[in-house]
């Protein structure tokens, strides 16, 4: 999986990179507001001002845009939970 740009920070991100995370912030907003059926690729284009061809580029789909973006906001929690499961349980550290 691609880092985020915060897991770039200790690093100058490419600009492919960069143009992956604009498209991908642009199409959280715009899945958002329209959901997935009632969004049009050229609505995400413009909001990440790039064009159509660019996202098909990164993406080879709407679908696969769409599950990019419920990965992305799906990571943090998975790592969390990751996290936690790794930690020993206190209940039963304490039988």
């Amino acid at each position: 999986m691609l880092e985020t740009v915060r897991e770039m920070a200790g690093r100058i991100p490419t600009r492919a990179e960069l143009t992956r995370e604009r498209i991908l912030q642009a199409a959280e907003i715009v899945f958002a507001k329209y959901g997935l059926n009632g969004t049009r690729v050229r609505e995400i284009a413009q909001t990440a001002g790039v064009n159509s061809a660019t996202i098909y580029s990164y993406f080879p789909s709407k679908n696969d845009l769409h599950e990019a973006v419920l990965e992305r906001g799906m990571q943090p929690l998975l790592d969390l939970m990751l996290e936690f499961s790794a930690k020993p349980n206190v209940m039963e550290a304490a039988g």
